[in-house]
C-alpha cells in the first residue's frame, strides 16, 4: 500500500515539461494528427497564458474555438488554417497576422498586440477575414 502511495504522490506531483504538456492536450482534446502532419481538433483548443513564445505545434483545422491569447507570441505560425468558433490572439506581442487562420467562422479578436489592431490589419490580405476584424477588434 505503501509503494502504490508513494507512486501515486511522485506522479501527482511531477513536473511536466512544456512538450508533455501540450501533448496531453491535444490527447485530452482528441486531437488527431492529419495526413500534413497538422493536428486537427474536433472542439476548443486553450493554449492561453502559458508564456509561449511561438504555437508550439502545426495546427490543421479547429472545430471550436482557438484561443492562443496572453502569451508573448510574436508570430502565428502554426495557428490553425480553419477555426469552426472564435480565433483569440489578443494580449501577445504580435507585429503581424501572417500565419493567421484563412477562415474562421465565428469573431477573431487581436487586440493589445505589439503593433495597432490598425497596423495588424494591414498584414492581412484574406477578405473576409478583414472584414471580421474590422468589426471584431
Amino acid at each position: 500500500m505503501k509503494q502504490l502511495l508513494e507512486k501515486l504522490t511522485e506522479d501527482l506531483f511531477k513536473p511536466y515539461s512544456m512538450d508533455e504538456f501540450i501533448a496531453n492536450k491535444l490527447k485530452a482534446a482528441k486531437c488527431v494528427l492529419n495526413s500534413e502532419g497538422k493536428w486537427d481538433c474536433p472542439g476548443d483548443i486553450n493554449l492561453s497564458d502559458l508564456g509561449l513564445r511561438k504555437i508550439p505545434v502545426q495546427f490543421g483545422e479547429v472545430s471550436g474555438d482557438f484561443f492562443c491569447d496572453s502569451n508573448k507570441l510574436t508570430s502565428l505560425q502554426g495557428a490553425p488554417s480553419k477555426v469552426s468558433g472564435n480565433f483569440y490572439c489578443s494580449y501577445n506581442k504580435l507585429t503581424s497576422l501572417q500565419g493567421a487562420p484563412s477562415k474562421v467562422s465565428g469573431s477573431f479578436y487581436c487586440s493589445n498586440n505589439t503593433a495597432s489592431v490598425a497596423e495588424l490589419k494591414k498584414t492581412l490580405k484574406m477578405k473576409d477575414l478583414l472584414e471580421k476584424l474590422s468589426s471584431k477588434c
